[in-house]
Protein backbone atom coordinates (compact mmCIF):
# COMPACT_ATOMS: atom_id res chain seq x y z
CA UNK A 1 0.00 0.00 0.00
CA UNK A 2 1.39 3.50 -0.74
CA UNK A 3 -0.58 6.61 0.92
CA UNK A 4 -0.28 10.34 -1.00
CA UNK A 5 -1.72 13.00 -2.26
CA UNK A 6 -2.58 12.34 -6.26
CA UNK A 7 -1.79 15.83 -8.10
CA UNK A 8 -2.91 17.32 -11.56
CA UNK A 9 0.25 19.59 -13.02
CA UNK A 10 -0.66 21.47 -16.17
CA UNK A 11 2.16 24.19 -17.56
CA UNK A 12 4.18 25.08 -20.04
CA UNK A 13 8.17 25.81 -21.26
CA UNK A 14 9.73 27.60 -23.28
CA UNK A 15 12.10 25.48 -25.43
CA UNK A 16 14.49 28.95 -26.40
CA UNK A 17 13.15 29.23 -30.01
CA UNK A 18 11.26 32.26 -30.86
CA UNK A 19 6.85 31.53 -30.35
CA UNK A 20 8.20 28.10 -28.82
CA UNK A 21 6.16 27.98 -25.77
CA UNK A 22 5.26 24.10 -25.33
CA UNK A 23 2.62 23.19 -23.37
CA UNK A 24 2.49 20.02 -21.15
CA UNK A 25 0.21 18.10 -18.43
CA UNK A 26 0.33 15.32 -15.99
CA UNK A 27 -0.16 13.80 -12.58
CA UNK A 28 1.75 12.68 -9.95
CA UNK A 29 1.49 10.98 -6.56
CA UNK A 30 3.22 13.14 -3.89
CA UNK A 31 3.73 10.61 -0.74
CA UNK A 32 5.86 10.84 2.38
CA UNK A 33 9.06 9.44 2.56
CA UNK A 34 9.95 9.72 5.79
CA UNK A 35 11.92 12.58 5.62
CA UNK A 36 12.58 16.12 6.26
CA UNK A 37 13.14 17.40 3.03
CA UNK A 38 9.67 16.86 1.71
CA UNK A 39 7.17 14.26 -0.14
CA UNK A 40 8.84 12.16 -2.80
CA UNK A 41 6.86 12.58 -6.13
CA UNK A 42 6.81 10.27 -9.00
CA UNK A 43 4.52 10.79 -12.40
CA UNK A 44 4.07 11.31 -16.00
CA UNK A 45 4.03 14.30 -17.80
CA UNK A 46 3.43 14.70 -21.80
CA UNK A 47 3.93 16.81 -24.06
CA UNK A 48 4.66 17.46 -28.31
CA UNK A 49 8.00 15.69 -27.89
CA UNK A 50 6.63 12.68 -25.92
CA UNK A 51 5.36 10.78 -22.66
CA UNK A 52 8.02 11.02 -19.68
CA UNK A 53 8.92 10.30 -16.17
CA UNK A 54 9.17 12.21 -13.13
CA UNK A 55 10.53 11.84 -9.51
CA UNK A 56 11.85 14.52 -7.19
CA UNK A 57 10.14 16.70 -4.25
CA UNK A 58 7.90 18.50 -3.17
CA UNK A 59 8.51 20.70 -0.12
CA UNK A 60 6.62 23.81 0.81
CA UNK A 61 6.85 26.54 -1.64
CA UNK A 62 9.13 24.68 -3.34
CA UNK A 63 9.26 21.89 -6.24
CA UNK A 64 12.15 20.08 -8.20
CA UNK A 65 12.22 17.13 -10.05
CA UNK A 66 13.98 14.80 -13.43
CA UNK A 67 12.08 14.62 -16.01
CA UNK A 68 13.11 11.64 -18.47
CA UNK A 69 11.71 10.70 -22.05
CA UNK A 70 11.65 6.89 -22.64
CA UNK A 71 13.85 7.29 -25.33
CA UNK A 72 16.62 9.53 -23.82
CA UNK A 73 19.66 8.81 -22.04
CA UNK A 74 19.82 12.13 -20.44
CA UNK A 75 17.39 13.59 -17.52
CA UNK A 76 16.08 17.29 -17.57
CA UNK A 77 15.87 19.33 -13.93
CA UNK A 78 13.03 21.25 -13.09
CA UNK A 79 12.85 23.61 -10.29
CA UNK A 80 9.69 25.45 -9.32
CA UNK A 81 8.53 28.45 -6.86
CA UNK A 82 5.26 28.94 -5.57
CA UNK A 83 4.29 32.74 -6.04
CA UNK A 84 1.30 34.66 -4.26
CA UNK A 85 -0.61 33.97 -6.73
CA UNK A 86 -0.69 29.87 -6.40
CA UNK A 87 1.71 29.40 -9.93
CA UNK A 88 5.05 27.50 -10.09
CA UNK A 89 7.65 29.97 -11.19
CA UNK A 90 10.94 28.18 -12.26
CA UNK A 91 13.87 26.68 -14.97
CA UNK A 92 14.56 23.54 -16.54
CA UNK A 93 18.00 22.64 -18.02
CA UNK A 94 20.34 19.31 -18.57
CA UNK A 95 23.28 19.80 -21.08
CA UNK A 96 21.09 19.03 -24.24
CA UNK A 97 18.56 20.97 -23.33
CA UNK A 98 20.54 24.54 -22.07
CA UNK A 99 18.66 26.00 -19.30
CA UNK A 100 14.76 27.72 -19.41
CA UNK A 101 11.65 29.12 -18.09
CA UNK A 102 8.73 27.04 -17.14
CA UNK A 103 5.59 28.01 -15.11
CA UNK A 104 3.20 25.14 -13.95
CA UNK A 105 -0.04 24.82 -11.87
CA UNK A 106 -0.75 22.33 -9.28
CA UNK A 107 -4.19 20.80 -8.41
CA UNK A 108 -4.69 18.03 -5.48
CA UNK A 109 -7.29 15.58 -6.89
CA UNK A 110 -7.13 13.21 -4.00
CA UNK A 111 -5.64 13.65 -0.36
CA UNK A 112 -4.44 11.41 1.80
CA UNK A 113 -5.26 8.31 -0.96
CA UNK A 114 -4.58 4.74 -0.09
CA UNK A 115 -3.34 3.34 -3.30
CA UNK A 116 -3.77 -0.67 -3.32
CA UNK A 117 -0.78 -2.49 -5.18
CA UNK A 118 -1.29 -5.99 -6.01
CA UNK A 119 0.53 -8.12 -8.56
CA UNK A 120 -1.76 -8.68 -11.55
CA UNK A 121 -4.74 -7.48 -9.58
CA UNK A 122 -7.70 -7.79 -11.19
CA UNK A 123 -9.23 -4.15 -12.52
CA UNK A 124 -12.41 -4.47 -11.37
CA UNK A 125 -11.39 -5.80 -7.81
CA UNK A 126 -8.46 -3.18 -7.45
CA UNK A 127 -11.00 0.02 -8.47
CA UNK A 128 -13.08 -1.93 -5.90
CA UNK A 129 -10.61 -1.65 -3.35
CA UNK A 130 -9.96 1.65 -4.04
CA UNK A 131 -13.43 3.04 -3.35
CA UNK A 132 -14.15 1.04 -0.77
CA UNK A 133 -10.51 2.53 1.35
CA UNK A 134 -12.34 5.81 0.37
CA UNK A 135 -15.30 5.65 2.09
CA UNK A 136 -13.55 3.93 5.11
CA UNK A 137 -11.82 7.75 5.14
CA UNK A 138 -14.24 9.42 4.97
CA UNK A 139 -13.46 10.66 1.33
CA UNK A 140 -16.32 9.29 -0.26
CA UNK A 141 -20.20 9.10 0.56
CA UNK A 142 -22.45 6.26 -0.41
CA UNK A 143 -25.31 7.68 -1.63
CA UNK A 144 -28.89 5.53 -2.80
CA UNK A 145 -29.92 5.97 -6.00
CA UNK A 146 -32.91 8.34 -6.47
CA UNK A 147 -36.60 6.11 -6.63
CA UNK A 148 -34.95 3.31 -5.49
CA UNK A 149 -36.80 1.74 -2.45
CA UNK A 150 -34.68 1.59 0.55
CA UNK A 151 -36.52 -0.68 2.68
CA UNK A 152 -37.79 -3.83 -0.02
CA UNK A 153 -41.05 -4.84 1.53
CA UNK A 154 -42.18 -2.11 3.24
Amino acid sequence: MVKGDIYSITGFYNNGFPRATIPFGGFFLASDIGTSLGLEIRGELTDIYGRSSISGLLAGDRMGFGKRYGDRDYEIQYKFQKNENGLWLGTYASEDTGKNKAVCKLDCAFKGIVLIEGEQMDPEQWAKDLLESMVEQGMLEIVPEPGKNQNPGH
